[in-house]
Order: structure tokens, then C-alpha cells, then sequence
């Protein structure tokens, strides 16, 4: 752990922890900031120590989903002392109720700790509290969750995505239609298969599919619309 030299003669600067509605805008400062930090970066965890409620080490680039610490909520018998930021307190059953509203509410947040790489949206996600003593101060764990947005893509957007793809979504060719043809006065099933395919002995594949209209070979009318294979 470094060691900071200026918190021998009182002029440390203290990390500060901030929490915004990002619905409302409402803000919520912790008057008394956490010593350590448990941050999990995917699949591992790990913990930082806050150099006397003051610098953060946390590596910079890091992507945190999750952040939690366990402090206190220091009643009013706690203003007279100088780690609390008088200027941010609240009453412990205030923070609690609103606490309690954002987790039920999902509410959408904005977690900032100053000296630090936090500032990241986040969903209150769990916390538990105890009263400690007697001096109105409440023991707490709390964690977030970052958030990640689900995104939902038109199909415009996703053609965009797939702009490798020769024949995008909106454009992919429909499935060939049945050909047909009108039959003409003096047309037969011959002149039919000769003029479509250059071979009059085809005649038969016309008539295979078209039985369900042609009971006869022989006798085709004008008008007809027969189906051509």
C-alpha cells in the first residue's frame, strides 16, 4: 500500500462516494466513506483498500460488474467528529428508505467515487443493515450491479451489422413462382413443350402437372393456364 505522506499533517484529501437518480437527478453523498472496496471484474475478484477514507488504488481500464463494501451510516451523535462530512449527512432511516425504493424500484444510478476510476451506471442490487450501538449508527453491506443495456436492433440496423452479406435482410430474393402460360388458338401440348424447353417430347412433363386441369392431352383450349415445370 503507498503511503501518502500529507495525511501526516492533515491536508489528505478523502475520496468522495456519490449516487444519482439518473431518472430524477437526485443525489445522494455518503458522509462516511468506506475503507475498502470489493470490485469483481468478470469472473474474479478483488479488494481495495481506501488509504484512510482517501485514495482508491483501483487500475485504470478496468471493467467492474460488480462493486460492494460493507461501512456505517453515522448517526447525529456521530456529526461532532471529524470523519464525517457534515455537509452530506443524513439521517441513517433517510438513506435507508431511499436505499430500500431504488432496489425495489430498479431504479437506473450513476455510482461516482472521486480519486478513483469509478463512474459507472449501476442497479442497487442488494443491502443489509443492522443499528450498532449507541450512538444511532448502522452497520451496512451494499452492492451494484452494472448495468448493461439490452439492445434491440431494426431490421435496417441489422443489415448495416451484416453489410458483408451480398443480399441483405430487406432485400433477400423471394423463392421463384411457378412459371405459367396462357394457352393460344391452335396451341397443343407439343408446341407448348417446344417452345419452352426446344423439345416437343416434353409434352408429357406439362400434362404430369397439370392433370388437376387437363383431362385429355389432346384437347387443350384457349385461355388456358397451365403450369409449367
Amino acid at each position: 500500500m503507498a503511503f501518502d505522506i500529507s495525511a501526516l499533517f492533515g491536508m489528505k484529501t478523502t475520496a468522495d462516494v456519490y449516487l444519482t437518480d439518473l431518472e430524477t437527478g437526485d443525489d445522494m453523498q455518503l458522509s462516511y466513506v468506506p475503507e475498502k472496496i470489493s470490485a469483481q471484474e468478470k469472473t474474479s475478484f478483488q479488494t481495495y483498500s481506501v488509504i484512510e477514507r482517501g485514495e482508491v488504488k483501483i487500475p485504470k481500464g478496468i471493467n467492474l460488474t460488480s462493486v460492494s463494501w460493507s461501512s456505517i451510516l453515522p448517526g447525529p451523535e456521530m456529526m461532532a467528529y471529524h470523519f464525517v462530512k457534515i455537509a452530506a449527512w443524513e439521517s441513517p432511516a433517510e438513506i435507508l428508505k431511499r436505499w430500500s425504493k431504488w432496489k425495489k424500484e430498479g431504479t437506473k444510478l450513476n455510482l461516482l467515487i472521486t480519486q478513483t476510476s469509478i463512474n459507472m451506471r449501476v442497479y442497487l442490487s442488494d443491502f443489509h443493515y443492522s443499528n450498532a450501538g449507541g450512538l444511532g449508527n448502522v452497520d451496512y453491506s451494499i452492492t451494484f450491479l452494472a448495468v448493461r443495456d439490452l439492445l434491440i436492433k431494426t431490421v435496417k440496423e441489422m443489415d448495416g451489422d451484416n453489410a458483408s452479406d451480398p443480399q441483405p435482410l430487406n432485400e433477400r430474393e423471394e423463392p421463384p413462382k411457378p412459371s405459367t402460360q396462357t394457352v393460344k388458338s391452335g396451341d397443343t401440348l407439343w408446341d407448348v413443350a417446344e417452345a419452352k424447353y426446344g423439345d416437343g417430347s416434353r409434352w408429357t412433363e406439362i400434362y404430369e402437372n397439370n392433370k388437376d386441369i387437363i383431362s385429355d392431352p389432346d384437347l387443350i383450349y384457349p385461355g388456358q393456364e397451365i403450369k409449367l415445370p
